[in-house]
């Protein structure tokens, strides 16, 4: 029985900020769990009923940075919301499998979800898109994809990715990939993900175009052989990975044993702020 029936919203007084962990002891007898949508059934009936009547199957979630609207991947297959009045309302899939391409509605584009994550300061949302396990011969659901919806103009995008998860050196369109997990570099906009539990790739951004990805970390090869080598030298399976928003350093979990940090060893100054910033084709090292 799956564990993902509702999402529940908890007051706490333990904090994620970027990467930055502040813990306090909480208060057992402060804490609440509300649920605001779900019904604890996981099979897929439309968005006719209000949030807390509607089955939902939530796998990821991802906040609008301005509406402050809850987006989530819903196991059938589609990507939905939590709105502001109370209601589910579906934002893409048409619940089948199999990439159809870009130029259907979004609807009526078949999705297969993992990851997602909004662009900040923008209403695209990226996240992951493949095959689910055991369909087109995959036997691990490898995602193939990242795509991105233009929440505005109602447009869907694919930004990387082809038809196979095998590692090459190709770009965008061409690239194979099997992203997990997605983060926004938050001061240059960079794209970094996880591809295929070996490498930290990164898709730069330049006067609003796309380029890579490049390889910022790993050789494709699992077994930790310590922190002295370039991160294109440095052996790492990295699970997690999330952003310091005041630094711009990547943290990650490697091997689910290490916490380790991507760091750049040069930097260029920000015309506007006058902070230093990692330079997109500087050098990277582990710590």
């Amino acid at each position: 029985m799956s564990t993902a029936l509702r999402l529940s919203i908890a007051k706490v007084t333990s904090l994620v900020i970027g990467t930055s962990l502040l813990f306090s002891t909480p208060s057992y007898s402060e804490l609440t769990v509300t649920t605001r949508a779900g019904t604890g059934n996981i099979d897929y009936e439309g968005d006719r009923r209000t949030a807390d009547r509607t089955n939902i199957n939530p796998q990821a979630l991802a906040v609008h940075p301005d509406s402050k609207e809850l987006y989530f991947i819903d196991g059938s297959r589609r990507i939905r919301k939590y709105s502001c009045d109370g209601r589910i309302v579906t934002i893409a899939g048409s619940g089948r499998s199999g990439f159809n391409g870009d130029s259907h509605p979004l609807l009526e584009t078949n999705l297969d979800p993992r990851a997602l994550i909004f662009h900040p300061g923008t209403n695209e949302l990226y996240f992951t898109d493949g095959y689910p396990p055991r369909v087109e011969g995959n036997l691990r659901g490898d995602a193939l994809r990242i795509r991105k919806i233009d929440l505005e103009q109602s447009e869907i995008t694919t930004v990387a990715g082809s038809d196979s998860a095998r590692y090459n050196r190709d770009l965008m369109l061409r690239a194979n990939i099997n992203p997990s997990r997605l983060a926004f570099h938050p001061q240059t906009g960079d794209l970094y993900f996880i591809d295929g539990g070996t490498r930290i790739r990164r898709i730069g951004t330049t006067d609003s175009s796309w380029h890579g990805p490049r390889t910022a970390a790993g050789t494709g090869k699992l077994g930790f052989n310590g922190d002295s080598e370039s991160a294109t030298e440095a052996n790492i399976n990295p699970q997690h990975l999330a952003f310091d928003y005041k630094s711009g350093e990547l943290y990650f979990i490697d091997n689910f044993s290490r916490i380790r940090k991507l760091y750049a060893t040069s930097s260029i100054e920000d015309p506007e702020t006058g902070a230093h910033v990692p330079n997109s084709y500087g050098s990277l090292n582990l710590q």
